[in-house]
C-alpha cells in the first residue's frame, strides 16, 4: 500500500468527507489506498494549514522560464611545462682525477700492481714465494 503518490485536491477532500463521517484513520487509509501513517500526516497537516488560515494544499510549483544562454568565455589555454627528466649524468672516467692529490694516488697504485700483480696490488696479496703457504711449501720440500 505504501507508495510516494501526491495527494489531489479530491483526495483531501474525500479524507475530510470520511473523517466526518465518523471513520476511524484505518478504515479511511483502506478506502484511499494509503497508509494509516500518511492520512494521519495529511489530517494533521490540513488542519495545522487551516487554523494558519492557508489552503488545504500547497500551491503546485510553477516551472521557471529557461534562463537565456551565457556567452561562454573563451578559455585560457594553460601551457604545461613538460615532465622532469632526471638526466644521470655520467661517471667521469676513472684516468681523469680532477686534482694532484689524486693524481698522486692514482700513479702510486698503478705502480704497486706493475710490481706486485693485479691481486698484490689492490688487494695487498705477498709477493710469490712470501706467503705462509709459500713457506710451508718450501719447508717441507727442505726437508
Amino acid at each position: 500500500m505504501a507508495n510516494n503518490r501526491r495527494w489531489t485536491a479530491a483526495e483531501i477532500q474525500q479524507m475530510n468527507d470520511l473523517f466526518a463521517a465518523g471513520m476511524k484513520d484505518r478504515a479511511v487509509a483502506r478506502r484511499l489506498c494509503r497508509t494509516a501513517q500518511a492520512v494521519t500526516s495529511k489530517r494533521w497537516e490540513v488542519r495545522a494549514r487551516r487554523k494558519n488560515g492557508l489552503p488545504d494544499r500547497k500551491p503546485a510549483l510553477v516551472a521557471k522560464k529557461p534562463r537565456p544562454a551565457k556567452a561562454e568565455k573563451p578559455q585560457k589555454l594553460r601551457v604545461l611545462a613538460p615532465p622532469p627528466v632526471d638526466v644521470v649524468a655520467p661517471d667521469p672516467p676513472y684516468l681523469r682525477p680532477s686534482s694532484t692529490a689524486r693524481l698522486a694516488m692514482d700513479a702510486e697504485l698503478r705502480g704497486r700492481i706493475e710490481i706486485l700483480g693485479a691481486t698484490g696490488g689492490l688487494l695487498g696479496d705477498p709477493l710469490p714465494g712470501r706467503s705462509a703457504l709459500d713457506q710451508r711449501k718450501q719447508q717441507e720440500a727442505g726437508r
